[in-house]
């Protein structure tokens, strides 16, 4: 058929998948498919939809992208679809994907054919050719041709390789040989197998590797490596793997060294030793029974035995020490007794006792434990990061805890265990305790004998002071305070520089910062004095309230002074006390003449006790509902009533209103007033007497 202007291309016409059931009103766009194969038009304008029996405007009510249609508005969930892919069109020149087959081609194939370009946009086609034919290339147009592979190779177990000229047939190798090369330009060829055993099973592989053997002496030996136990010559049961690993064991049996030069200089008449790594035990001669892991480990040991070290540098000096223990890179690493059998040190950590040159019988655990120090320290016990790390020359230390004891040098027989507990002490400290979080961590140079036992307790102590702290915080805040003893929560936390106390309890003298000489037994006993001198108090709360004070002597549960700046009182407990019981009935008193002066005749007498208002009473103690005593009927004085009839006689001294919520008396002053008034009476009777008799005489 003619047409006016351009041929249309023709194309088939393709009917679209129903797409409707995807249809949820929310989503716009879909797959293409024909057939359940993903399709598109050659343009937006070559696909015909129908949604709901309205057709869609291209471009406008959808767009097209490869396989994908995208809705303007989506699609509502039941709305019917139908759509058809235009095969013929004007302005499209491309056929629609998959859908060129064999028969369009301009060339015919039958099966097996090769289809290939022969020119620019020119297709030609290769026959098939014949089984165990390969496709070959020659001025960019394949053949077929004979598999030259195949017809070199004849035998299971050839192999192909390339000659000079082309492919070659290696005849496959008798059982055990290698394949070898032989460099560049050469052929490969089979050859025997690198290890052999001898007649005595010694397995030998490298250059001059066991070449000592005189082929009836050493017996199963395994050495590998180039100079790998060169010298051998009777020595069994070693193994040695590396670049001269062994080289110099000559009598030794039992050892395994592994590793470039390890057991690789001495003369090794020694059995029994592990070399693991480069130059692990070097120099190892005649020892016995030492295990050496890592770089250079034990690498100058000569004749020390039983030595244990896994790590680079680990023991690295040591020439004859024995019975050490080394775990973690450079532990024990400068260590070299000088002396034979000696050593018995136990480093375990990175660094750990890295310095320690002479010192022995240590113990040192953690990174750094001893690290910079314990140069010839003895004995010490170091288990933590940092622990005893500055020690050089102390010994019979016990460190246990992060940083514990870490700037002690000289000091010994101190035990540190916890958190940083003594990690100030430096040079001359002697047998301290620290046992607790940072404490007696302050303490500097020259602390000696002190003992802290708790959470911070003498963290602040700098001097040598002989301190004697036990419970949490216990003498925290001490610094150079001498000589106290402060055992409980608390205890004696805030003193600073106030020596000489016994506090006893929990916040027992807790605030005593310059407090001496004061002895608190009891929880909270004297918990507010600050800076009172010479007090006891004895009893749970027994003076709490007293700030100031000095020279009180306070007994029982709750008994205080009458103030809190009282001085020189003693005080027999608290207001619920019923009674006093004791052998004697009366206390002395100084009261020696050569310590008294104005001493004149007592003025009070009768007329003053006649002042006086015995009072039966009864017991009802204020703000205290509970006190034994209330309730109570009893005979006594009221203070209030002593105080005004001692008014211009107030030497007397029959009440003290210290205390002005709680009024005392002192009945017992009344006796030398009692004396004078029985005195005043005894003269009245005498004159009254006489009078009788005269009057009975007229």
């Amino acid at each position: 058929m003619a047409y006016v202007g351009r041929t249309p291309v023709r194309g088939q016409n393709r009917e679209i998948d129903d797409i409707s059931s995807s249809f949820n009103g929310s989503s716009t766009a879909f797959t293409l498919q024909s057939g359940g194969v993903n399709t598109s038009p050659g343009s937006v304008n070559q696909l015909f939809v129908n949604l709901g029996g309205v057709m869609q405007n291209p471009g406008t009510d959808f767009t097209v992208s490869n396989y994908t249609i995208t809705f303007t508005t989506p699609p509502a969930s039941g709305l019917s679809f139908w759509a058809l892919i235009q095969g013929d069109a004007v302005d499209i020149n491309t056929p629609a994907d998959d859908s060129v087959t064999g028969a369009k081609l301009a060339v015919s194939l039958v099966a097996g054919d090769t289809l290939y370009a022969s020119g620019t946009d020119t297709l030609a086609r290769l026959a098939k050719g014949t089984d165990g034919q390969v496709l070959k290339l020659a001025s960019g147009v394949p053949s077929w041709a004979a598999d030259a592979q195949d017809s070199t190779l004849t035998t299971q177990g050839d192999i192909l390789y390339r000659d000079g000229s082309g492919y070659a047939r290696l005849a496959a190798g008798t059982s055990g040989q290698f394949l070898k090369t032989l460099g560049s330009g050469a052929n490969p060829a089979w050859a025997a197998g690198g290890l052999g055993s001898d007649a005595q099973n010694n397995t030998v592989g490298g250059a001059d590797a066991g070449n000592s053997f005189t082929g009836s002496d050493a017996t199963d030996n395994t050495l590998i490596g180039h100079d790998a136990g060169t010298a051998v010559t009777t020595g069994d049961f070693n193994v040695c793997l590396g670049s001269q690993s062994g080289k110099t064991i000559t009598t030794g049996g039992y050892n395994i060294a592994v590793g470039n030069l390890a057991m690789g200089s001495g003369t090794v008449t020694g059995s029994h030793c592990i070399a693991l790594g480069n130059e692990a035990l070097e120099d190892f001669t005649s020892g016995d029974a030492c295990v050496a892991i890592g770089l250079k480990s034990q690498n100058k040991l000569t004749t020390g035995a039983s030595n244990i070290s896994m790590g680079n540098y680990s023991l690295k000096d040591n020439v004859d020490g024995s019975y050490n223990v080394a775990i973690g890179q450079s532990a024990l690493e400068d260590f070299e007794p000088g002396s034979a059998n000696t050593g018995c040190n136990t480093a375990v950590g990175h660094r750990a006792g890295g310095n320690v040159s002479t010192g022995t019988n240590n113990t040192l655990i953690g990174f750094t434990a001893g690290g910079s120090g314990v140069v010839t320290g003895n004995q010490n016990t170091a288990v933590g990061y940092n622990a005893l790390e500055d020690l050089t020359s102390g010994s019979y230390n016990v460190a246990i805890g992060f940083e514990t004891g870490k700037d002690l040098t000289t000091g010994g027989g101190n035990i540190f265990i916890g958190h940083k507990a003594g990690d100030s002490m430096t040079s001359g400290s002697n047998n301290n305790i620290a046992i607790g979080y940072e404490c007696l961590q302050a303490a500097q140079s020259g602390v000696s004998s002190s003992v802290g036992v708790g959470y911070r307790a003498l963290k602040s102590q700098t001097a040598d002071c002989y301190n004697v702290a036990i419970g949490d915080s216990a003498g925290m805040d001490i610094t150079t305070s001498a000589q106290n003893t402060l055992v409980g929560h608390k205890a004696g936390e805030n003193i600073i520089d106030g020596p000489y106390n016994v506090a006893i309890g929990a916040f027992a003298l807790r605030m005593g910062t310059s407090s001496e000489d004061c002895t608190a037994v009891g929880r909270s006993s004297l918990s507010s004095l600050t800076t009172g001198d010479y007090n006891t108090a004895v009893g749970r709360d027994a003076a709490h309230d007293l700030t100031t004070g000095s020279n009180n002597l306070v007994l029982g549960y709750s008994a205080t002074t009458p103030g809190d700046g009282s001085s020189n009182q003693v005080v027999l407990g608290n207001s619920s006390i019923a009674a006093l019981r004791c052998q004697q009935t009366s206390i002395s008193s100084l009261s020696d003449e050569r310590d008294k002066t104005d001493i004149i005749d007592l003025p009070a007498g009768l007329d003053f006790l006649n002042t006086l208002k015995p009072r039966q009473f009864k017991w009802q103690i204020r703000n205290e509902p509970d006190n034994p005593n209330n309730g109570k009927v009893r005979a006594g004085f009221i203070a209030q009533e002593l105080k005004t009839a001692q008014t211009g006689k107030e030497y007397v001294d029959l009440m003290d209103e210290e205390d002005p919520n709680k009024l005392t008396a002192r009945q017992g002053n009344l006796i030398p007033v009692l004396v004078k008034a029985v005195q005043e009476l005894s003269a009245e009777n005498t004159a009254l007497e006489a009078r009788i008799a005269t009057l009975e005489a007229v």
